[in-house]
């Protein structure tokens, strides 16, 4: 089910709000590679690798979990607000997937 496209770089919110939010949080930064939102994930290109896909791989698991991309970014969201950007527990658990901890 899920759709893998490479990008020249990636996409930012077209809603103000939204943008300004992401901006301010660190989420859409040229530092950027990856982005799972659903079943779309999306790669800059020359970053693809396999540890990169089962991250994101990892991350559509939990929007499955989630049941719904609104109830996903709604999740990951309020662990970015109180983890940070790359220290939520969505992201160190991809994180465990690829290094084989999970």
């Amino acid at each position: 089910l899920v759709r893998l496209g490479l990008v020249d770089r990636m996409p930012i919110p077209l809603e103000p709000a939204l943008k300004q939010a992401s901006v301010a949080l660190g989420l859409f930064t040229e530092a950027m590679t990856a982005l799972a939102a659903g079943y779309v994930v999306l790669i800059k290109q020359g970053h693809a690798t396999p540890a990169l896909l089962r991250h994101e791989l990892r991350l559509v698991y939990h929007f499955e979990q989630a049941g719904s991309v609104e109830a996903y970014f709604r999740h990951y969201l309020s662990e970015v607000f109180q983890f940070g950007y790359g220290h939520t527990p969505m992201e160190s658990d991809a994180a465990a997937v690829v290094a084989g901890q999970a």
